[in-house]
């Protein structure tokens, strides 16, 4: 799990040294590889009385790493920027919108065919996957809060020109 964790750390740090976008599918999809080597791994080794315990672990990180440091981050920071009478902070966010909602499709995916398959008969089974649908909700909460600045912003604009 230590690996696990160095290894995302290490591609979070790379990408953001090296591109100036807000959030990276190239990224998330790498560190949706890894854990998806690290839920299969966790599969074959652990045994039947850690496995839930184990899912679990590598559920957090994932959730840590790729929606709260990552996701929320840059839809936090995308938000933000709508604010701003600059159209950059508009395109920001819309980009933000595109590319999160394709990785969060991403990660249902991989919660629905490695986490629920390997919980299947677990109690841990519900907290683990309630945990991962609140986390995503809250990001999509912040997403609604972005399109309706948006919303205000162009309506705002519209007005202002007419």
């Amino acid at each position: 799990i230590q690996d696990l964790k160095r290894d995302l750390q290490a591609r979070l740090m790379q990408d953001t040294r090296t591109n100036y976008s807000l959030l990276s599918e190239e990224v998330a999809i790498n560190i949706l590889q890894e854990t998806k080597l690290a839920f299969h791994r966790c599969g074959v080794l652990s045994s039947a009385n850690d496995l839930s315990e184990n899912v679990r672990q590598i559920l957090d990180i994932l959730m840590q790493y790729l929606c709260r440091e990552h996701l929320e981050y840059a839809v936090d920071l995308a938000v933000n920027a709508i604010q701003s009478n600059e159209n950059q902070g508009v395109k920001d966010f819309l980009n933000i919108l595109r590319q999160t909602a394709a990785i969060s499709h991403l990660l249902e995916k991989q919660i629905d065919d490695s986490v629920s398959a390997l919980l299947k008969n677990s109690s841990q089974s519900t907290s683990c996957l309630e945990h991962a649908k609140s986390l995503l909700e809250t990001i999509e909460a912040k997403l609604d809060k972005g399109v309706d600045k948006l919303c205000y912003y162009f309506f705002a604009h519209i007005f202002n020109y007419t």
